[in-house]
């Protein structure tokens, strides 16, 4: 048997955010109606790192699928430069169980987490659209930043990491996408954010 590996480049192209966001609402419509389900991830600690599966399974009239992502945490590997989150989507047929392909499963964790955020936001915020304030400038952070600029939810953008110059990069990366109304904030609770300015990019 030979089972497709879709790596991350393809992901990346398939899975826009504006996809990723109107699959989401498909997901979480279905898991509010019972038409979706899933265990709690189960969790294998290991030696300074785990090792977590997500199965799942989704039966709509146009949305059926059934698979399991598969996801490893080595917080060290930051000093090893290699990314702390790691992850694979096994995926199977739900007419016959038959395995179809496995999936790079970076690029979808990152994507499908800050879709979420946004839906959330758009159903349960009472003016979805304003000031996002994002604390951490890693992939998450930066995932949450497209995700939100791209649907178009965002007047003012403020960001704060641990890590500071994390931060000045992501700002001067969203400024340089044309965004000028994005900040820096020193501290989490900080009201006054550094404003960014040509200064600031290097």
């Amino acid at each position: 048997m030979t089972i497709p590996f879709i790596d991350e480049a393809a992901v990346r192209l398939l899975l826009s955010p504006a996809v990723a966001r109107e699959l989401m609402r498909a997901t979480l419509r279905s898991a509010a109606s019972g038409d979706s389900y899933g265990p709690v991830r189960t969790v294998l600690a290991l030696e300074e790192a785990w090792f977590g599966t997500m199965q799942a399974a989704i039966a709509l009239p146009d949305l059926r699928g059934l698979g399991a992502k598969l996801l490893t945490y080595y917080p060290h590997n930051v000093e090893r430069a290699l990314p702390t989150h790691q992850a694979i989507v096994a995926l199977f047929s739900p007419q016959t169980g038959e395995p179809l392909a496995l999936v790079a499963g970076e690029t979808i964790t990152e994507r499908r987490t800050a879709a979420v955020s946004v839906v959330a936001t758009e159903r349960l915020a009472k003016r979805p659209r304003g000031t996002l304030a994002v604390l951490g400038a890693g992939v998450q952070g930066a995932s949450h930043v497209d995700a939100f600029l791209d649907a178009d939810l965002v007047e003012r953008l403020v960001l704060w990491s641990p890590h500071a110059e994390r931060a000045e990069r992501l700002a001067a990366r969203v400024s340089e996408r044309g965004f000028a109304a994005v900040s820096v904030a020193a501290e989490p609770r900080d009201r006054k954010s550094t404003r960014l300015n040509s200064s600031h990019i290097t």
